[in-house]
């Protein structure tokens, strides 16, 4: 390990944390104690005695495989792939102090290793250094296909569509790993038609989230939540719409499946999926298709619509993964803050949680007891859905497709513009788009 200087009042803080993180430890508090170990790593990462005693924590949390990172650390401080490791599991945590330290260290020991620079890169990017981390991809000694691809959207959030372009068109002699190539193959036909769907907007407005989702993804976000200089985010953390709020975002399902001409003949909803199976109740009143229930040879016909309540009911479908026909796939959420093997044509909105009003998110109904008081009522599957066409208007549709949509469509992913649906990676232009 190396040697460790410390000045006197960071001394004092690592006395401080290491005698409360073993107080902690030996109460057996160790969430608290862990912790608290974080306060002293975040200033001295490479102390000894903090990776040790971070391990034997670890240990008692049973994470197995932090406890060997950081004995890795401490017994291995010369193997740059223990520090990356490191740095990444502090990464998907959101510790961007911790990542970026680590994932440092992974890149003195080996320059030339590609996975560091590249998760380095996209905490400088999250935490607002975005010059920091394209130069630290630039820098890259041995180009690298996913530094490239990661630089590329980094070019292209800034507009610097010329440059986005000259990235794109080295993809293809990037892919040099046989066991990577269909997943690269994939990334480079969506790359290809990110400029075009760019080119789409006015240069001189920004960019909403709507519009950074179907040029990252070829696919329509329906809904995004109201911003104010209290609320500047446009996704959702933790949802619990009112039947109301449903509604709503179904009647712009609607109206962009007419702006788009798309006319299922099936709403197929998945397996065993309740939510899923009430929603699509409701879709298929309001386009007046069949519904069915989703088996392998459903999904292989023709002008349907696939209706998730979460996109995670369907992401590993493969069936679903190939764009077949005319075929639409819908999730009324998405969880903008984890990655995804396929994204959804169309998703209603973004939320890290969404909670159902019949699943105990709102009580909208009550049954009164003989006593005086009152108590949730449990609906029946029919109650449900009825709750929710309540808001349907009789005279028709009420919510207007952006306007932008009907020159977007040949360029959707629905339409057969790429073969498969892409994966989904939290990674956005818009300020809190990308932060937990």
């Amino acid at each position: 390990m190396e040697e460790f200087n410390a000045s006197d009042s960071r001394k004092e803080l690592i006395d401080r944390v290491l005698k409360e993180a073993k107080e902690l430890y030996t109460k057996k508090a160790f969430e608290e104690s862990f912790d608290k170990l974080l306060e002293g790593l975040r200033e001295e990462p490479l102390h000894p005695t903090l990776l040790d005693l971070a391990q034997q924590v670890s240990l008692a949390l049973e994470a197995h495989g932090a406890s060997e990172l950081f004995e890795g650390a401490l017994k291995s401080p010369d193997n740059p792939v223990v520090f990356d490791q490191l740095g990444s599991m502090f990464l998907a945590g959101s510790q961007h102090v911790l990542a970026q330290s680590y994932l440092k260290k992974a890149l003195e020991l080996l320059p030339e290793y590609t996975a560091p620079r590249h998760d380095l890169a996209l905490s400088y990017f999250k935490t607002g250094a975005k010059e920091k981390a394209k130069e630290l991809l630039r820098e890259d000694p041995q180009p690298d296909f996913w530094n490239t691809y990661l630089l590329l959207r980094l070019e292209l959030f800034e507009g610097h569509l010329k440059r986005a372009l000259e990235l794109i068109a080295r993809l293809p002699q990037l892919m040099t790993d046989p066991e990577q190539k269909e997943a690269q193959q994939e990334i480079v036909e969506q790359a290809q038609k990110m400029p075009s769907r760019y080119a789409l907007f006015k240069s001189d407005q920004p960019l909403d989230l709507q519009q950074w989702h179907f040029i990252l993804y070829g696919g329509v976000l329906l809904h995004t939540r109201p911003v104010d200089e209290f609320n500047p985010h446009p996704q959702y953390t933790f949802l619990s719409p009112s039947y109301e709020q449903i509604a709503s975002v179904l009647l712009e399902l609607q109206s962009t499946l007419k702006a788009l001409q798309f006319t299922p003949r099936k709403v197929l909803y998945p397996t065993m999926e309740k939510n899923a199976w009430l929603l699509a109740q409701v879709v298929s009143r309001l386009t007046g298709a069949e519904l069915q229930e989703m088996d392998k040879q459903s999904v292989q016909n023709e002008d349907t619509i696939v209706v998730a309540s979460s996109s995670e009911e369907i992401e590993v479908d493969m069936d679903l993964k190939e764009v077949s026909g005319r075929q639409m796939t819908f999730a009324f959420f998405h969880n903008w803050t984890a990655g995804a093997f396929q994204t959804p044509d169309v998703i209603g909105l973004f939320a890290q949680q969404l909670v159902f009003p019949w699943e105990g998110g709102m009580v909208d109904f009550t049954q009164e007891e003989e006593d005086g008081s009152s108590r949730e009522k449990e609906l029946e599957d029919w109650e449900i859905v009825q709750n929710i066409l309540d808001f349907i208007p009789e005279d028709g549709v009420i919510k207007k497709a952006p306007k932008w949509l009907l020159t977007a469509k040949p360029l959707l992913n629905y339409t057969g513009v790429v073969r498969m649906r892409p994966e989904y990676s939290p990674i956005s232009p818009i300020e809190g788009a990308y932060f937990l």
